[in-house]
């Protein structure tokens, strides 16, 4: 939690029965760093839910690039989770 501005995703479940909310998962980018801004934007289909990093400097391209080449300056990136595995 000491990057600042590197973002966060909550996810919370609503209880049909209760109408009660509680958090499900908290989500922060597998390459976290200040100013990413992880959580700039989000999709949700279904169980699958993608997250935006304005700001990710990641020259990464495709699954499971190198996260740790940060020579493409606030290029951008792209998080996907299956919320069935929380």
């Amino acid at each position: 939690n000491s990057a600042s501005d590197s973002g966060a995703v909550y996810v919370f479940v609503r209880d049909p029965a209760t109408d009660t909310w509680t958090q499900q998962a908290y989500l922060k980018a597998s390459n976290t760093e200040a100013v990413d801004e992880f959580g700039y934007s989000v999709a949700l289909s279904g169980d699958t839910l993608a997250v935006g990093a304005y700001f990710e400097d990641s020259n990464a391209t495709g699954v499971d690039g190198d996260q740790a080449d940060n020579s493409a300056s606030n290029a951008g990136a792209v998080y996907v989770f299956d919320l069935d595995q929380f």
